[in-house]
């Protein structure tokens, strides 16, 4: 509490994060900027995807779900099984798979028990953790990432899916849902909440000529994002405070 009252400037990654700053710790509004993360636009960029799903070793007629962070509860990973056992329940003649991105955890052992209790082994995969020059052709091979925390200051995952310019599924509780407006009002769901989120992948996933459309338009989105210009953005910042006193001293 002390420190955010004292603080000159405050930086924040979103808009949510910026009023749990101001309500839960009595930091001043006109003190934060909201500035999102960067991500690199030239390492994540849009792919083929039939050559990007060759590359990882995915079935081209196969609908691929992506998952990718950390693997803890947190992620509600285990909601996005439900959800997935849903699609499978409704779709059986329809080849849906998911595969989920992260490094080794306790918690794995957990999921890949409710895997088998969901009777999804053939159709989720942990394929472990990736580098991070890998991910962009996971994301170009994915129809649709999904990222169904139940909270998340801003999550990095879904702005490199962006950048890559495949349609990413976010809850509420993230702080990127903030950069989807009305237009993409689809993309974002209900923590908690599995049935809502099947329906939310179910009508993204089948509606090509949405895909179509969302490739191209949250590519653009995040192009303002790239590291160089969110960088000068935080400099800005350092700056205007570096200012601050000389200016109080020429008045």
């Amino acid at each position: 509490f002390l420190l955010t009252r004292q603080a000159d400037a405050i930086i924040a990654p979103s808009v949510s994060d910026r009023e749990y700053l101001t309500y839960l710790y009595g930091a001043p509004l006109e003190h934060i900027t909201v500035i999102p993360p960067g991500v690199d636009t030239t390492l994540f960029h849009p792919m083929e995807k039939t050559a990007a799903k060759q590359a990882v070793g995915a079935h081209p007629d196969h609908k691929l779900l992506l998952f990718v962070g950390r693997i803890e509860p947190l992620k509600g990973i285990d909601v996005l099984l439900y959800a997935m056992k849903i699609l499978v329940e409704k779709h059986p003649a329809i080849p849906i798979c998911l595969w989920i991105i992260g490094g080794k955890s306790a918690r794995l052992k957990d999921l890949a028990v409710l895997r088998k209790t969901l009777h999804l082994d053939a159709v989720v995969r942990f394929i472990g953790q990736k580098h991070q020059r890998k991910l962009p052709v996971y994301y170009n091979a994915a129809d649709v990432v999904v990222m169904p925390s139940h909270y998340e200051s801003f999550g990095m995952a879904a702005l490199e899916a962006m950048a890559c310019g495949v349609p990413v599924i976010t809850t509420n509780a993230t702080g990127v849902s903030s950069l989807l407006d009305e237009k993409h009002a689809d993309l974002v769901t209900s923590a908690h909440n599995p049935l809502i989120l099947a329906s939310n992948i179910e009508r993204l996933l089948f509606d090509t000529q949405s895909q179509d459309r969302l490739r191209v338009g949250l590519r653009e989105k995040v192009l303002d994002l790239d590291w160089a210009k969110v960088a000068q953005r935080v400099a800005h910042v350092y700056e205007s405070q570096i200012l601050r006193p000389a200016e109080r001293d020429s008045g």
